[in-house]
């Protein structure tokens, strides 16, 4: 008889399906899943509602109460992970500034889900301070590092940001920090080029109209959504990777570069330190003179390039590999009988 696969519904707030491939969170539970022998049908609206799977896998507390409630009709375990953006500074999609009603829809899944899992620890120490929540752990988020490598090629003086430049998420991590800082850096160094990847969306306009102010468009590229293999030669040639981010809640994009042996700048914000640990340079916001110093400093000095590319690939591979989240589910999926 032909061993029957479990099934699972994998739900994300997505524009389209393709997502779950392009972005490396969504990307990495979807092979986890599937690695772990479920048959996995991906779902970005309500019409998976309709399916009767052995285990709901969703991602963000935000849009997981009309799946909280269906999960409860049908029996099957339902399992919400993400960031819940409690610390989050900026409106709306920061937890304070969303009204009494969704917050209080929003705590609900906490209690209704079968388990809630925080991608860092940060976040999952502050939530089960505060709130009620059904079967919490922590399970870092991870990267493929046999994906992400630091690869043979010989660096170029270019600087990297990677981020969706949509609403307040440009804001969030950084990017308009980053030109400014960069526009520093070129008088410095003139041979100095950055790239900031990323899906073009309604922040780029005053993006773009920015670095055109700042005098340094002509040295900046705008490349707007590319694919993993992309990306993965982009940090392959990079020197510097910046992100002066006020919250993370955890930092992907961050990780990526590390495992791809790019010495990393970002702020001391959110479970940005507890990712970098002391691999790389955590700098406060404000510190605009140590932020272009530090730059300045990785650009130039080789010895002290090598030692942070080599201190932050260690890191991710001792600590955020994708084996750990892929045990830490699969030790979860067996606690709720799913495995």
């Amino acid at each position: 008889m032909p061993h029957h696969r479990k099934q699972v519904c994998f739900y994300a707030p997505v524009p389209d399906k393709s997502y779950f491939h392009y972005n490396e969170f969504y990307n990495v539970d979807r092979r986890i899943l599937e690695d772990l022998g479920f048959e996995v049908t991906l779902e970005n609206s309500l019409a998976g509602l309709c399916l009767r799977p052995d285990l709901w896998f969703i991602w963000w507390w935000t849009r997981a109460a009309p799946w909280t409630l269906r999960a409860q009709v049908t029996g099957s375990p339902l399992v919400i992970t993400g960031v819940f953006n409690l610390d989050l500074p900026l409106p709306p999609s920061g937890f304070r500034f969303r009204p009494m009603w969704q917050q209080m829809l929003i705590r609900s899944t906490l209690r209704t889900a079968s388990a809630n899992v925080f991608v860092s620890r940060q976040e999952y120490e502050r939530m089960t301070s505060l709130f009620s929540i059904t079967r919490p752990s922590y399970i870092p988020l991870t990267v493929d590092t046999s994906l992400y490598q630091p690869g043979d090629r010989d660096r170029e003086p270019l600087v990297v940001t990677v981020a969706w430049m949509e609403g307040d998420n440009s804001l969030r991590k950084g990017v308009p920090q980053v030109l400014q800082i960069f526009s520093q850096l070129r008088k410095r160094m003139p041979s100095a080029r950055l790239v900031i990847a990323g899906e073009r969306g309604s922040a780029f306009a005053s993006l773009e109209k920015l670095a055109a102010e700042l005098n340094c468009a002509d040295a900046i590229d705008f490349p707007g959504r590319i694919s993993t293999e992309d990306k993965i030669r982009l940090l392959q040639r990079a020197s510097l990777y910046l992100q002066p981010a006020i919250f993370e809640g955890f930092g992907v994009a961050v990780a990526e570069a590390m495992s791809c042996g790019v010495p990393v700048l970002t702020s001391p914000a959110g479970a940005l330190p507890e990712l970098v640990g002391d691999s790389n340079l955590t700098i406060a916001l404000e510190d605009s003179a140590r932020w272009l110093e530090a730059s300045v400093q990785l650009m130039q000095d080789r010895e002290l390039w090598k030692e942070r590319s080599r201190s932050g690939r260690e890191r991710i591979e001792r600590e955020f590999s994708y084996e750990r989240r892929l045990e830490g589910l699969r030790s979860l999926f067996r606690d709720l009988r799913v495995l």
